[in-house]
This record gives structure tokens, sequence and C-alpha cells, in this order.
């Protein structure tokens, strides 16, 4: 029973973001097919991500979060947060930017979240046997859009740092800086989670990011937007 509801409750909370961050790119809207196969690319890297965690032991890093307060910290934002962010990064940089339909800023919030969507899932079936069925069904309305928000703040940067000619050096500081920050946010999230069990900080940290991405959301799809010729 425990199974079949974080299969539902994934599945269902998979479905409603997909069609929330897909609603964000009504200007251009992207190739079903493609925002499918963004949502299993990050269905790979929690995979790679599970795997990753589970080798980490063999080089001297503990697999499970440690006591002390600064060692969490670290490991939180060195470890988990580097890693997903990481994973989720690395298949949207080396995968999805070479699809075709890739062509506008954007797409750069949109197919960040669904691989970010696509790896929540992955990470609510993982623990789902650790968790009753009321938190498994909070895990699964909360954790893609938690991830997303994290993928975001990378996403929309990428992609505009694509977007036109530049300097290697440059475009390569305008990925790393954003995805850099991206994984400190992922890892102070965690770190109130875990260290605090202080769900209100960790959703505040979640909020205020998400709220500068709506903002510069709105104002890339202001930009793109057709604009009237003068008469």
């Amino acid at each position: 029973m425990a199974w079949t509801v974080a299969v539902g409750a994934a599945a269902a909370a998979a479905v409603f973001w997909s069609l929330y961050f897909r609603f964000k790119d009504r200007l251009r809207p992207e190739p079903l097919t493609h925002v499918i196969g963004a949502l299993l690319l990050g269905a790979v890297a929690a995979g790679l991500a599970v795997g990753v965690f589970r080798l980490l032991p063999l080089i001297g890093v503990p697999d499970e979060p440690p006591a002390g307060r600064l060692q969490l910290f670290l490991y939180c934002v060195a470890v988990i947060g580097a890693v997903e962010e990481g994973l989720k990064f690395a298949v949207v940089r080396l995968v999805v930017v070479r699809w075709r339909a890739f062509d506008e800023v954007i797409d750069g919030l949109l197919y960040a979240a669904m691989v970010a969507i696509g790896f929540a899932s992955v990470e609510n079936l993982v623990h789902a046997a650790d968790a009753l069925w009321p938190e498994q069904l909070a895990r699964a309305a909360t954790l893609p859009l938690t991830h997303a928000v994290f993928a975001a703040v990378w996403g929309l940067p990428m992609a505009h740092a694509l977007s036109v000619p530049r300097p290697a050096a440059r475009r390569l500081m305008r990925q790393a800086i954003p995805l850099a920050l991206s994984m400190l946010l992922h890892g102070l999230y965690d770190f109130f989670l875990l260290g605090f069990d202080a769900t209100a900080s960790a959703s505040a940290v979640v909020l205020v990011v998400w709220v500068g991405i709506i903002c510069a959301a709105q104002s890339i799809e202001g930009a793109s937007r057709p604009r009237r010729s003068q008469i």
C-alpha cells in the first residue's frame, strides 16, 4: 500500500509541476517529446546520484550526514548540494542544450525544471520505504518544486550565457557562478532541515529564491514578446 501511494503521489506531482513550468513557456511551447525526455534525463541523473552517494565511503566521505553543525553544513553544501545540482546541470548542459528546440533563454528555466522534477520523482521513490504515507504525500507535493527552484538558479543564467557570443572564459563564469550558488542554496536548505528540523526556515529559502526566479522569468518573457510597430 505504501509503495502504491508513493508511486501515485510522485506521478501526480510530476504531472502537476511539469504542466506548471510548461505554462511558463507559453510563447513558444517546447515539444512534448522534449519535455518528457528532460524528465527522463532527470531520472537518470537521480540514479547516478544514488550511485555516487553509495561510492562516497570508498573515498572517505561518510554516506550519512555528520553530527557536528559545521561538518553538517559542509556536508550539505559540498556533498548533497554539489552532487545533486552538479548532476542535474550536467545532463542539461551536455544533452539538452544541444536540442534544436532549445532556442530561447526561458527554455533554460523550463528544461532545468523538467530535469529537476524527474530527479525529485526518483528521490521520492527511493525514500518511500522510510516514510509513512502522510509524509510521502507531503514530500511528493513539495520536493519537485524545491528541486526545480534550485535548478532554475543555474538554468536561466546558463541559457542566457549561451544565447549571445562571449569569450569562453566569461561564458564559463556566467554558468559556474550560478551553479555554485545553487549548490550553496540547496545545501543551506538541507542544513536547516537536517540540523535544526527547521521546516519554516528551509521553506523560506525556497520562497525567496522562487520569487527571484519568477521576476527574472517575467522580465525575460516580456523582453521576448513582439513589440507593436509604432504608428
